[in-house]
Formats: C-alpha cells, structure tokens, sequence
C-alpha cells in the first residue's frame, strides 16, 4: 500500500470519528433538552397520555432525524476530495501535489501526458508525504460552544432531577405504561388490616409539598364489588385526609388526579382474636373429687364450688403471640401457656365471685381493647337435695311384693350414696342401703323394695336420703315422706267371696221363710173358724223366724258391701249393687 493510500485511509478514520462526536454532542444536546422541557411540563401540569402520546411520537421522529444526521450521513462526507482538502488545509506544502497524485494513483495517466511525468510527481508526493508528522488532521475535539451548552445542560439537569423525580422520565418515555399516582404522592395506609369497629384515616400528600386546590386529587371508594364512588376529603394543612368512622366491611379506595391514577388498595376489617372453643375443668376441692369438663360460651358465667381449682383451655381462631388471663380478685394477669396442639392453657383458684378477661394478642399485634368478661361465681356447698318420684303420693299395696322405687338427687359438690329411709308407724326408722356413687353431681335410679320385711296392715313411711362427698365432713338430706299402707288383698278378696256365700244363703234362707209364710197365709184363708186360732199362733211363730231371718239377710248384705269396698279385686258394679239391696233392706 502506498504512503497516499495509508495517510487518504487515516484521515478518513479521523474526519469520520470528529463528525460523529460534534454529531453526537448536538444531537445529545437536543435530545436531552427537549426531554428535560417535557418532564418539566409533565411536573407542573401531569400531562394527559394522549399529549404524552404526542410527545413520545414526536420525539421519536425527531431522534430518528437526529440519528439520520448526525450519525448516518457523516458517513458520506468520506469522499476523497473532502478529505484531501482538509489534509492541504491541515498541510499547505502538498497543495499543488495531493489532489492531483490522487487523481493519477485512482485513475492512470491522462492523455497526452508522459508517464515519466506522473511517476515523478507520485514519487515527489510520496516522499513529501512521509515526511509530514502523524499528528492528526481532523482532531476529535468538542467545539467549546457545545461543551459551555452541555455543562449548562447537565447543570440544569443535576439541579432538577431531585424535585423531578424519576417519574416523568417513565411517563414521557413510556407513555403506554401509565406510571402510578403512588410515584408522585405518598398514600396511606396502603393495604391494611384493622380492628373490626375501628376508626381508619386514609391520608395522601404530595412528595414536592403542597395541597392546593389545583393539585387535590380525587378520592373513590368502593365496598365489596360495587361502582366507586367518590368521597369528599377532610380539611387538614399539608395533606388530604379521609375518616372512615366504623370499618365493619371490606372497604377499597384509590386515588386520581388528572389522568394519573393509584391502584386500588383494601381495607379489611378484622374481628378481635378470639377462643372459638373454651373448655373448663374443675377440680373440687377434696381428694374423693373428680375432675369435671364443661364448655363454655362467650361472657357466660362460670360456677363452682369455692376454693375449686379451674383450669381454662381455649382454642384460638388464629395463630397468638401471647394470651394471658386477668382474675378480678387477683393482682394482676396471668400468662397462659401454649399447648402442642395450639391450644392455649391457664388455671387459677376460684377463691370468691368476681370477673375473669381473657386478653389475647394475634401473631400481627391484634388485640380487643374491652374483652368480654366471664362472671365467675363461687358457690358454698350446701346440702344435697332428694326427691322421691315414685311412688309420688300415699298408696296401698301388698307386703308380699316389691315396690320400685324411683327417686332423684343432686349435689353441687358431688354424690357419695343413695340409702332408703323406712319406718313402721310409732317404731324405730331402718336406712336401707341403695347405691354408693362416684361423686356425680346429679343421679336418677329406681330400687326395688322387698315389703315382706314388714308385718301386713302396718303403714310405712318411706323416703329417700342422699348424702354427698364433701370433705372433711358429708352433708345428706332426705325427700318428702310417702306413706305405704300394707294391704293382704288375697286375704280381703277371700273375705268379700266368704260374705258373698253368707249374704247369698242368708237370702236364700229368707226367700223360703217367706214362700213358707205365703202358703200359711193361704191355708188360713180357706181353714174354717175352728182352726183360726191354732193358724194365728202358727203365723206368729213364722212372722217371729221371719224377722230374724231378714235381720240375718240385712247384716249379711251389709257386711258383703263392706268386704267388697275393702276388696281391690272387686267388680265395681257389683260392689254398688250390694250396696244399693243392703240399704233397701234397711
């Protein structure tokens, strides 16, 4: 390669590097002008997209000129003759030589012109070009113009690009992906969980300041899926707030301001943490006593006996960092412990009446304020109570069979055993053992009762005794009496049949003294006068046993009636019947 060829090939690498950097600064210079005047607008008026839009399209036709002009057309501004005439520029000795050796390297000898000629004129220019020094002819050096403009520029920029933000960049870059209004303003408190019942404040403020009324935004708000409706702001110096007075229900809200919108964040009301299930166990105090379970509803009231040991078990609706529980009558709360399977446990000493707070806290620091209050009652152990069910009123029966006998008692402390109390009118009382117990505190059951122990036609008063477990000393009570009267109904029914047969041949006896008296009557009527007075000694003597047979029918039927009444097998009928002929024949 010739020496022309090598320094024609530099110095269109120097011409090209020198256009593309003053290209590069003027094209830089309004690119980035333009772009700090359109952040600008977009900062003090929030552009709408569809100016922004604008914006966008015409930047980039401007970049795309700017990229044609100052960086693709340098490169046809390479051509020899541009390059050689800043080299004689650069050079003055080779004007007369560098164009036209050139001219003679790239296109022969020209007619009528010696080749002697052109070959000293190509060596002249060889020789004289390598004598020039390296130094470039087309320098990449900056105007000082550009720079003195772009140290403005990026002054301007470093002093504004705090108050702007990076925002705008993205709204006028991106105009497609709206930038959100949280970039712009600070809004609170975002998504949230609150105390259900609560008070809730939402607040929005500018990041730059201010709250005029040109730059209030818009607040909206919505509540399960139905249309957002706007809501007024509460007035307050440097921010616009909103009070929602009793969050009971889900609540979403966002902000708008011009076209700028925030996304939508939710309110969420959460119940205090609660026991869904509480459990109490009792222990009674004594060493008989046994445990006893019950469940428990919210603020119900929990009763036992005083100086009982209570241990609380409760299963939680969420996860707990803590739960402790606050007797009134004792100094202060009490830690409850966590359990393997999640339950929570406690215990105390049910020593008077009073209140007992379960004060739980949620794992996100939820707590009721005012929890609902359990009333506890501490119960003296008073006596058991019996009753006798059945019989439930006075009754005869048999002694020779078994009575059952019902009864029911119950204890606030516990029952130790069930006895029957029997006492035989004017004689010593008898405890008949029932059944020894576990220490329930309320029992039904029935015995049967063997009456051959005691005499026939005797009255028995019976009752039921109960005693319960207390310790050191038992308390016991009795039921109401029922008195039994002891009745041989077999030995009545045989009497009342043995007074059927007496009535019943005490009446034959007296139909015939009467069929005996009738025929006499009519002998006497047809005997003649002789004979009257033999037949009335005769009918005297008849009327005589007639008589007592009739008092002897009388006594007889009277003494039936009363068999019959005491008979408990007796048809009533024929009980009213005999009843009715004895007072006939009175």
């Amino acid at each position: 390669m010739s020496e022309l060829e090598r320094r024609v090939g530099v110095w269109r690498s120097e011409r090209l590097r020198a256009l593309w950097l003053d290209g590069s600064l003027r094209f830089s210079f309004l690119l980035v002008s333009v772009l700090l005047f359109a952040c600008v607008c977009d900062r003090f008026f929030s552009l709408p997209q569809g100016l922004r839009w604008g914006v966008f399209l015409c930047g980039a036709a401007a970049f795309a000129a700017g990229a044609l002009r100052f960086i693709l057309l340098p490169w046809f501004r390479l051509s020899a003759p541009e390059v050689l005439d800043g080299a004689v520029s650069r050079h003055p000795a080779l004007r007369t030589l560098l164009r036209s050796a050139w001219e003679l390297s790239r296109f022969g000898t020209p007619q009528d012109t010696s080749s002697e000629l052109v070959a000293e004129h190509l060596r002249r220019t060889e020789e004289l070009l390598k004598t020039l020094p390296e130094d470039p002819v087309f320098p990449a050096r900056p105007e000082r113009g550009r720079v003195r403009k772009l140290g403005a520029l990026a002054a301007a920029w470093a002093l504004g690009l705090p108050w702007l933000g990076v925002q705008p960049f993205g709204r006028i870059l991106a105009p497609w992906r709206d930038i959100p209004l949280e970039s712009l303003m600070v809004l609170e408190p975002g998504n949230a969980r609150a105390l259900w019942g609560s008070s809730v404040k939402i607040k929005a403020r500018w990041k730059g300041g201010g709250s005029t009324a040109e730059s209030r935004p818009e607040l909206e708000l919505r509540q399960a899926s139905g249309p957002w409706q706007a809501a007024p702001w509460e007035p307050e110096s440097g921010r616009f707030v909103y009070t929602i007075a009793s969050l009971t229900s889900p609540v979403e809200y966002r902000v708008r301001h011009n076209d700028l919108r925030s996304s939508a964040y939710r309110l969420t009301p959460v119940p205090f943490p609660r026991f869904t299930e509480i459990s109490a166990r009792l222990h009674l105090p004594g060493p008989r006593s046994k445990p006893r379970d019950l469940k428990l509803e919210a603020g119900a009231e929990l009763a036992a006996l005083q100086g009982s040991w209570v241990v609380l078990r409760g299963k939680p609706d969420r996860a707990l960092s803590s739960a402790r529980m606050s007797v009134s009558y004792q100094a202060g709360p009490s830690d409850m412990t966590l359990l393997p399977g999640g339950d929570w446990e406690g215990s105390f000493r049910l020593i008077e009446s009073g209140m007992l707070r379960l004060e739980l806290v949620s794992e996100d620091s939820m707590r009721d304020p005012d929890p609902v209050p359990f009333p506890l009652r501490a119960l003296e152990d008073k006596p058991p109570s019996a009753e006798l069910l059945s019989p439930a009123f006075d009754a005869e029966i048999s002694p020779k069979e078994r009575l059952p006998v019902a009864f029911e008692a119950r204890d606030d402390y516990g029952l130790s055993r069930i006895s029957l109390l029997a006492r035989v009118k004017d004689g010593p009382e008898i405890e008949i053992p029932v059944r020894a117990l576990e220490s329930p505190m309320e029992f039904l059951g029935d015995f049967s009762l063997d009456l051959s122990r005691f005499p026939a036609g005797a009255e028995v008063e019976l009752r039921v005794k109960a005693s319960d477990a207390a310790s050191p000393r038992a308390q016991s009570s009795v039921s109401a009496p029922v008195t039994l009267r002891l009745r041989d109904f077999e030995g009545l029914h045989q009497k009342a049949r043995t007074r059927w047969m007496h009535a019943q041949a005490a009446l034959d006896m007296l139909a015939r003294r009467e069929d005996i008296a009738e025929k006499h009557a009519r002998l006497m009527a047809q005997s003649g006068p002789d004979k009257m007075e033999e037949h009335s000694r005769t009918r005297r003597g008849l009327e005589e046993v007639l008589d007592k047979d009739w008092d002897r029918a009388s006594s007889s039927l009277e003494e039936l009636t009363q068999a019959l009444s005491e008979d408990p097998y007796a048809n009533p009928g024929l009980a009213e019947t005999a009843k009715a002929a004895s007072r006939a024949m009175k």
